[in-house]
């Protein structure tokens, strides 16, 4: 039973950390430009597209590779901040109806550029070595991806609490008039917050491409894993995105060990319910009160 639980622990923290890195992303938009992103899980499959064409169709080193995927995200999630959600935000009917619309539009681009079919297999980190400590088993590629999704997150992480640039991003969660009163370009923070938050996704997509299938929906899957973390967690609360993603992880590896697999990929919806009855704020949201 001991080893079964540090098995499944191992599994959930690995699974976790990459939902940490999706809903961190998801959470920074929503808290910077007050629009739920319905296109937030194609930029997983952007990263995952971008991986494959550095790594197999260019031939570059898998870390370089992984870079360019993060870069090719960011640079996308800026532009298209810059002269298309800048254009629409301010009305919550226009911001559901174009983050809905800009996500048939890139999925659409990513049939026709590469097709309906999933990628060929890409180059995996550490592939071949596995680690057996007696009480848990994981592969190096786990080990390596798990590292670097640690790391990513603890360089946002830093980035938001120690540098100027996250001081200004999170004047402008706050009060973004205040924060433009106070000298800060909002506009200009605006762009790079979402190209960030478009960033993590597609560092995750790059990551996971390896091992599951990216083909032009597989966003999909992302972004409903986005809304339950950060329902989990609390919307717009940076802290709840990191626990409610590991969190996530833990439920969905104990299911599949204790219960059954078939109820895995059920927890979620579950623990969704749970929460809009008892406590529909998430874990580290604050309530508001009804009048």
């Amino acid at each position: 039973m001991e080893q079964l639980l540090a098995q499944a622990t191992v599994n959930g923290l690995s699974s976790g950390i990459f939902y940490v890195l999706i809903a961190l992303g998801f959470t920074l938009i929503f808290s910077i430009q007050r629009i739920i992103n319905f296109a937030h899980g194609e930029f997983y499959t952007i990263g995952g597209y971008l991986y494959y064409v550095f790594t197999v169709q260019i031939g570059l080193p898998i870390y370089i590779s992984i870079l360019f995927a993060v870069a090719g995200g960011m640079i996308l999630g800026g532009f298209i901040s810059r002269f298309y959600i800048e254009k629409i935000k301010g009305d919550p009917l226009n911001n559901l109806i174009g983050t809905l619309g800009l996500s048939l539009v890139l999925s659409s681009l990513l049939l026709i550029i590469f097709g309906a079919m999933a990628i060929p297999r890409t180059p995996v980190i550490g592939e071949g070595v596995t680690f057996d400590l007696g009480f848990v088993v994981i592969t190096r590629t786990k080990v390596y991806l798990m590292l670097i999704s640690f790391l990513a997150t603890a360089f946002f992480m830093w980035i938001i609490m120690k540098t100027w640039t996250g001081k200004a991003l999170r004047a402008i969660t706050q009060d973004p008039e205040m924060a433009l009163v106070h000298g800060i370009q909002v506009k200009r923070y605006n762009t790079l917050g979402f190209a960030i938050g478009c960033g993590l996704p597609a560092l995750a997509g790059a990551l996971l491409g390896p091992m599951y299938l990216i083909y032009p929906y597989s966003g999909e899957q992302a972004l409903l894993y986005s809304f339950i973390v950060v329902i989990l967690g609390g919307l717009g609360s940076i802290p709840g995105a990191i626990v409610g993603g590991l969190l996530m992880g833990l439920l969905e590896a104990y299911t599949t060990v204790f219960i059954s697999p078939q109820f895995s990929s059920l927890i979620g919806f579950f623990v969704i319910i749970l929460l809009l009855v008892f406590r529909p704020q998430g874990l580290f949201g604050v309530s508001v009160r009804r009048y």
